[in-house]
């Protein structure tokens, strides 16, 4: 280091030393410097970025020990170790030296400072000498608490710590944290703590003994925070949960409903009494009253009414309650189940059902009374539409494969295909001298019952499909919907012509007539509605809501309306007023409707495979 110290020489000492000789008057002067010592200061500790409390001292002394004034002695703190103030200070009369120190501002630092003393005159080093500080950190700033669990039970010891930062972010040691009970209960031990070289101070909570939100302050330097805990006494139920059930229900039927039981630990408590009430609705309970068993598992039966709407049951423990919320709907019953997707029904004055197998390209025939004996056709294609004649001798089915097919229903067997591309659904005429087809490409295909070919047509346009018929005397009028345009056409059944077409909006699909022929009703399947059109005007009188309608049907007094929809529900319409007397659950989608000549049942194909029975 001495040919570095050696480039200060400009800085350096100017010493006046006085001739090594004796005055006769005083004492000997000191000589030239040639010792530095440390006086005072070394190895203390102090907060990061603090001035030490003690100077830096040094002694400066000639070769017989005695203090050179004068002496300029330079102080260099190394690198990192912060700043002193001042660098270059001249010895006194005692040959000391002084300067501050300013500790760096990173706690851990190995904070040196280097003083050294050069000959004025060469540069040469005299002598050196190193102070050493320990930095710590400061005065906290920051607190931050550590963890601690939301719930603990109560009486148990729960250790919490905090962490002290100081301004530079530094780990704060040797301060002084206060613990302080601030909630419903508990100690703290201690309850004055320091903290660590780490920062950390300590102390251990014990919670109460019953249910309380525990709560700990921890003071320090005008910081606070607080840690809160809430106690909860093992097997004390804290909470009540409805178990998944079925919330769905038919008229009588029964559902189980179960609850399981927590404590505040979310431990399951056995041996927990639950009460149960019906507190809305219509349906029963039983029992009452049950008890949790070793999964803290309690169950009840509720039994439905009679009645549509929503039941409630409440299930209680003490002050704890959930609710269970059951809707009871009445199901369609069925008539049979069929060996494909069912799409058309059309059923003869005798009892004799016919249901086209839309996917599976024939038709099952059965009667009424034996419905699960059934006998099967085989049409190709994809049947969709079906109609039987007045005797009940042959049915008709709209094949989309193209054609229509006729079947003889005493032999049970497919007589013919007429062919009719992009055939789609049908009626037969009241007279049953005509069938007609509508079809996907914008015309209705008329079909003589007795030759069994095609006579006539009529343009009708955006996808027609659902035909019903005015009942007069001459019988020319027939009503076309046009699924994809909104409206429904009135055609000349006679003629095969177009009188007029008024507009219904949404999706209209099955249509059906009042036997005065003054109002048409349609079934909006888009719009999820029913609607009442005025014959005479055009104009929509009424309407009522039923999501997905899809097809409608009328008894023959003209009192009733049967409505299937693909929305899993079927719904008893009064015509006169478009009031729903009755909504039944039907599941899967509705298709075809054929009605009982009472008009008092009706039955509805079903794409999932069976076929709906429908009362008034």
């Amino acid at each position: 280091m001495r040919h570095i110290l050696r480039s200060i020489a400009s800085i350096a000492v100017v010493t006046s030393l006085a001739a090594s000789c004796k005055d006769s008057t005083g004492p000997e002067k000191p000589g030239a410097p040639t010792d530095l010592a440390i006086s005072a200061g070394n190895a203390q500790t102090g907060a990061a970025g603090s001035t030490l409390i003690a100077p830096l001292a040094t002694k400066v002394t000639d070769a017989k020990g005695r203090g050179v004034p004068n002496v300029t002695v330079i102080f260099q703190p190394f690198f990192g170790s912060g700043s002193v103030d001042p660098a270059q200070v001249h010895t006194n009369g005692a040959g000391i030296a002084t300067t501050s120190w300013t500790l760096p501002i990173n706690a851990g630092a190995d904070a040196k400072v280097r003083a050294v003393v050069v000959d004025t005159a060469t540069g040469a080093l005299v002598d050196s000498v190193t102070f050493s500080a320990t930095v710590v950190g400061g005065t906290p700033k920051q607190i931050f608490p550590s963890s601690v669990p939301a719930l603990a039970a109560a009486g148990t010891a729960v250790p919490l710590s905090v962490v002290l930062i100081d301004q530079f972010g530094n780990r704060s040691p040797n301060a002084t944290v206060q613990w302080t009970v601030t909630g419903a209960g508990g100690s703290v031990a201690p309850a004055s703590s320091t903290s660590d070289a780490t920062g950390v101070a300590r102390t251990t909570f014990t919670l109460s003994t019953a249910r309380a939100t525990n709560t700990v302050t921890a003071t320090v330097a005008g910081l606070t925070t607080t840690f809160t805990i809430e106690g909860r006494v093992a097997g004390e139920p804290d909470l009540i949960v409805a178990n998944s059930y079925q919330n769905v229900g038919s008229f009588g039927g029964n559902i189980q409903l179960g609850v399981t039981v927590f404590d505040g630990l979310s431990n399951r408590v056995p041996g927990a009494t639950v009460s149960w009430t019906v507190k809305s609705g219509n349906g029963t309970v039983a029992p009452a009253t049950s008890t949790t068993n070793s999964s803290g598992v309690a169950t009840t039966q509720l039994t439905l009414g009679t009645t549509t709407g929503i039941t409630t049951v409440e299930a209680k423990v003490g002050t704890l309650t959930t609710t269970f919320s059951v809707e009871i709907r009445e199901f369609a019953p069925r008539l049979t189940n069929t060996d494909g997707e069912a799409f058309g029904i059309a059923r003869t004055t005798g009892g004799r059902f016919v249901v086209s197998l839309i996917r599976d390209g024939s038709v099952e025939t059965f009667d009424q009374a034996t419905p699960d004996t059934k006998v099967k056709i085989a049409t190709g294609g994809t049947p969709v539409v079906v109609a039987v004649d007045a005797a009940g001798a042959y049915a008709y089915v709209s094949n989309m494969a193209g054609s229509l097919d006729i079947l003889d229903l005493a032999a049970n067997t497919l007589v013919t295909h007429v062919a009719i591309p992009d055939a789609h659904a049908l009626a037969l005429s009241p007279s049953g001298d005509r069938v007609f087809v509508t079809t996907t490409t914008g015309k209705v295909v008329a079909v003589s019952t007795t030759t069994r070919a095609v006579v006539d047509s009529v343009a009708v346009p955006y996808g027609p499909w659902g035909i019903a018929f005015r009942t007069t005397a001459t019988d020319t009028l027939m009503y076309v919907s046009s699924r994809d345009g909104g409206i429904v056409s009135e055609v000349d059944a006679h003629a095969m012509t177009v009188r007029r077409t008024f507009s219904v909006g949404g999706r209209p699909h099955g249509l059906a007539i009042s036997p005065d022929g003054a109002t048409l009703y349609v079934a909006d399947n888009s719009g999820g509605r029913v609607l009442a059109v005025n014959t005479t005007t055009g104009a929509v009188t009424r309407s009522v809501d039923i999501a997905g309608a899809f097809a409608i049907a009328i008894s023959p007094d003209g009192s009733t309306l049967y409505v299937a929809t693909d929305g899993a529900r079927e719904a008893v319409i009064t015509a006169s007023t478009l009031a729903i007397t009755r909504l039944y659950d039907s599941t899967g989608k509705g298709r075809q409707i054929a009605v009982a000549p009472d008009g008092a049942t009706a039955w509805a194909s079903n794409e999932g495979g069976w076929v709906d029975i429908i009362r008034r």
